[in-house]
């Protein structure tokens, strides 16, 4: 039971690590997003 457990928390802290990386990489790609477009208007 305790190693099933294990795995599970493994499985959450790894869907979170994810969730962590999408959130990055999308506010990364806005920020450059706001910058060219600031750029280009400018």
């Amino acid at each position: 039971m305790l190693h099933v457990q294990a795995g599970i928390d493994k499985e959450l802290s790894m869907e979170q690590d994810l969730k962590l990386a999408v959130i990055t990489v999308t506010l990364t790609l806005t920020t450059i997003f706001s910058y060219a477009i600031v750029a280009l208007t400018a």
